[in-house]
């Protein structure tokens, strides 16, 4: 009985972890609100977050408020679900890292779904497509002002790939 419940705390923790990560991401990338899809974790979090923003202020597109709620239900996910006493401190830093390889998780997926979109369907704009892209944009056009194109072949996508996997190995190793 216990694994289920551990099971279902764990995954509706997540998946709203996911969904504030992904706010915070968005308003952080400045992608378009009126994306119908950007609309729908605007909804899920807002019964939170907009009485959180008031408390807490947003630096530019930094919003301190979501980061430290989708910390403190990372906290609260794996606090429950952890059977013996741990230190708060052990369970704060474990769960940066938890939302930091989250961060990655988004950032990768977002680059294999646009990959693959773009091959099964080129040129298509649908919202999903639209919100994806203005949310590796801003990551992958710093890296192409390091290192340009090379023959119209535009290499900043596998070096962001290649970031995400060194810093996730090393994650992984430090844990």
């Amino acid at each position: 009985m216990q694994f289920i419940i551990n099971t279902i705390v764990s995954t509706v923790g997540g998946l709203y972890v996911f969904a504030l990560l992904a706010r915070f991401l968005m308003q952080l990338a400045k992608v378009n609100f009126y994306n119908p899809i950007s609309q729908i974790f605007i909804n899920l979090t807002n019964p939170i977050v907009r009485p959180l923003i008031k408390i807490i202020p947003s630096f530019y597109n930094f919003n301190l408020g979501v980061l430290m709620l989708a910390v403190a239900v990372q906290m609260a996910v794996s606090g429950l679900i952890v059977q013996y006493s741990i230190p708060v401190s052990v369970l704060a830093a474990v769960s940066c890292l938890k939302i930091l390889m989250t961060i990655l998780d988004i950032y990768l997926y977002s680059m294999v779904i646009l990959a693959v979109c773009s091959w099964i369907m080129p040129g298509n704009r649908s919202p999903l497509i639209e919100l994806l892209y203005q949310l590796i944009e801003p990551v992958v056009g710093r890296i192409r002002q390091i290192i340009p194109s090379a023959s119209g072949i535009d290499f900043s996508y596998m070096v962001l790939a290649f970031i995400i996997y060194i810093v996730k190995n090393y994650i992984h190793v430090a844990v």
